[in-house]
């Protein structure tokens, strides 16, 4: 009986194993087309909405929102510099070391490509590997390459990053699939690297090494999701199918009427009770009667639209404006200004809520994963100190209208320090400067009593 129960198991767990990997087969594959899909969007890659027969006109028109929504929400995330401290003001070993293996420049650039990641993907990837001499390099990693295995009752806690992308085989000029494991130690204490390549398409692989010990509790990997997905390993993009879906709606309805434009925005003439050789056209396209047929009971005439575009055209300012409630980014933030004058700071503020509170949504996941990031960085440098990011206001302001108010919160009892930081400043670098400014203006008032000439050159009198 033993010996039947053991059997029994044994299939059911070789079946579970086939259905497993059936499934995550699946779930790989409905991924990859989801990203492939936002990625030809936002390129304007996209199926024509209208078929187009050959000789005849192309109608098919493609406003690329996709590429709108991604690239707003890329500007409001990293438009701006994001700003990395480290340490204190005093010790600057820190933020040296920083700029040394990831300047600001290169942080700057690669920072809007992985938000461009995100936003199409879901998800944004950092990877840092150690070079020959000892230095760290960081990189961003393309997410339609990257899966994640988590605990199976933690999906916050990754058990194994597995990156998978083609190469060309230099030997035989082949395409072989390339996969990289990182896995963690059961202690949680290392985590270990290992490299697989595939000549049948991904079928079976065979390790390339032995593998590479990162012998460190942080994983070489650090993923962020694009948006809140609960209880999913995977973030959410800004390029939903619903919002592609909509946006390829649009694109239909555009070239709908574009062509009903084209082909009836100019009167057609018609004739009755007549045949073609009855007819003639002037040299100005003008259809005339031959003289023959004058006293034949006929009839020549134009046809015109009936209708206007008035209807078409207020659906699609409904779907429109759909399009911006489900994607957070307002028709002003593409620069539609009808019947808007100038604007407080905090009307912008309003305009753009839904943007913001996307962008802000963001900065909680993008920045968890960057500050990490850093603090690796800086472990394997053997510098301590506190990691801060500093955010950038990404809505435009008034400059004079946020004086105004710090000026306010001055009068009724605001500290100068809290009024410093309210306007982006430091107010301890602010203090240090005006000690300084107090310092060279002393300095340069004894100078010039010595020399006997006042501070704009007027001689002392006598």
């Amino acid at each position: 009986m033993n010996i039947i129960n053991s059997m029994v198991s044994g299939v059911r767990g070789t079946l579970g194993s086939v259905r497993s990997a059936a499934s995550d087969s699946l779930t790989r594959a409905t991924r990859h087309a989801t990203v492939s899909r936002a990625l030809n969007f936002y390129n304007g890659l996209v199926p024509p909405a209208l078929r187009v027969k050959v000789g005849e006109p192309d109608d098919n028109v493609y406003i690329n929102y996709a590429e709108i929504v991604v690239d707003k929400g890329v500007e409001f995330l990293f438009g701006e510099p994001l700003k990395i401290s480290v340490g204190t003001d005093e010790d600057a070993r820190g933020e040296e070391y920083l700029e040394r293996v990831y300047s600001q420049a290169q942080r700057d650039e690669e920072f809007q490509e992985m938000a461009q990641d995100g936003a199409t993907s879901g998800d944004a990837y950092l990877e840092i590997s150690i070079g020959a001499d000892g230095t760290p390099r960081v990189s961003v990693g393309d997410p339609n390459h990257y899966e994640i295995e988590t605990f199976p009752h933690d999906v916050s806690r990754v058990m194994c990053f597995r990156c998978v992308y083609p190469v060309t085989d230099a030997t035989t000029g082949k395409e072989v699939l390339f996969k990289k494991e990182t896995t963690r130690a059961d202690d949680g204490l290392s985590w270990t690297i290992r490299r697989f390549h595939s000549f049948d398409g991904g079928n079976s692989y065979s390790a390339i090494d032995g593998g590479l010990n990162w012998n460190r509790p942080f994983a070489p990997v650090y993923h962020a999701k694009n948006l809140p997905n609960p209880k999913v390993a995977y973030g959410k993009p800004d390029l939903t199918e619903p919002v592609l879906k909509l946006i390829a709606y649009i694109s239909r309805l555009d070239s709908m009427c574009g062509k009903t434009v084209r082909v009836h925005s100019s009167p057609k003439p018609y004739a009755k009770g007549l045949k073609k050789q009855d007819l003639e056209w002037g040299t100005d396209g003008m259809l005339f009667l031959k003289g023959s047929t004058k006293d034949v009971d006929t009839e020549i005439g134009l046809l015109e639209m009936k209708g206007d575009l008035a209807g078409a055209l207020s659906l699609r300012r409904v779907l429109r404006e759909g399009l911006a409630e489900m994607t957070g980014v307002p028709e002003i933030a593409s620069g539609k200004l009808d019947g808007v004058g100038n604007l407080s700071g905090l009307a912008l503020r309003i305009l753009y809520a839904p943007l913001i509170a996307k962008t802000r949504k963001k900065q909680l996941r993008y920045g968890r994963m960057i500050r990490e990031c850093i603090e690796a960085l800086m472990q394997i440098g053997g510098i301590t100190g506190e990691v801060k990011l500093h955010w950038a206001d990404a809505l435009p302001g008034d400059e004079k209208e946020k004086v105004e108010v710090a000026e306010g919160k001055l009068r009724v009892g605001f500290s100068k320090q809290t009024v410093i930081a309210s306007l982006g400043g430091d107010p301890t670098h602010e203090q240090e400067q005006r000690e300084t400014d107090a310092g060279q203006t002393g300095r340069a008032l004894v100078d010039a009593l010595e020399r006997g000439v006042m501070p704009d050159n007027r001689l002392l009198p006598a």
